[in-house]
């Protein structure tokens, strides 16, 4: 697919922390944010309310320091403020990058190193390498997540007829999007995926919230005591009223308990 050079001006750059609280969010994240509202969501976004509240956060208190994972080598971001480190993360993505590229490995380095200089200038830490390669991964994750959410959006809207999404800066972006949605190896490869998501039978509750936090918020913090791996793999797949979600799960967990 023909296309033009990438640059790392396009970005709206209005999400980095300002002197004070007063400084709006990127335009994107604005429009999505109140998009959200209108529909009453009840999840919680990552606009405009949860951008502010970073930026706020930062300009009374200085950068928020964060935790990684260390104790269970998952390295994911935990603590109190750890949803704050995925929803950065998801508005810097989302401002700095072109959502048209079939890799991560293929975003221009120009606007990787955006990302990683807004992260700085939010979050402290303690271990540079361990920074630089958490952020990679979980920017990843992130811009994965975002081209899936955009492929659902142009399939369920009239495929080459959609209009432009709130999250997509410009429409040459979301034209390059369509053709590489429209293409036959795309189809191919989204198929495929489509075909292992329904053969999976791993179907977690634990929501947004990643399971290092999951487990993180279990463990006893005073006595050092670690929660039970097996246990929150188990109440993780279990109802409200506390059923399997599947049987698959329950067997799963019962082979797992005899080899613990």
């Amino acid at each position: 697919m023909a296309g033009s050079v990438a640059t790392c001006a396009g970005s709206s750059g209005g999400a980095q922390p300002p002197p004070g609280p007063g400084r709006r969010l990127p335009r994107s994240c604005e429009s999505a944010s109140e998009t959200r509202r209108s529909e009453k969501a009840k999840r919680k976004g990552r606009g405009l309310a949860k951008g502010n509240n970073i930026i706020n956060d930062v300009a009374k208190h200085g950068k928020i320091k964060i935790s990684f994972d260390s104790l269970r080598k998952t390295w994911k971001a935990v603590g109190p403020k750890a949803f704050w480190w995925s929803s950065a993360i998801g508005i810097h993505t989302r401002d700095c990058c072109e959502p048209f590229h079939d890799r991560w490995d293929d975003v221009p380095a120009c606007q990787k190193a955006m990302i990683r200089q807004r992260m700085l200038d939010w979050f402290e830490f303690e271990n540079e390498r361990e920074f630089d390669e958490v952020l990679n991964r979980d920017a990843r994750e992130s811009y994965n997540d975002w081209k899936s959410d955009l492929s659902v959006y142009f399939k369920n809207n009239g495929g080459m007829q959609a209009k432009k999404p709130v999250n997509v800066r410009s429409d040459d972006h979301w034209q390059r999007c369509c053709e590489r949605f429209n293409s036959t190896k795309f189809k191919e490869i989204s198929g495929k995926n489509l075909q292992n998501r329904e053969a999976s039978d791993d179907k977690s509750g634990h929501g947004r919230k990643s399971y290092a936090q999951y487990m993180h918020e279990k463990d006893n913090l005073i006595t050092g005591e670690q929660s039970s791996a097996l246990e929150n793999w188990k109440d993780q797949r279990l109802t409200r009223s506390g059923e399997w979600r599947t049987k698959e799960a329950h067997d799963k967990y019962v082979r797992m308990s005899e080899e613990y």
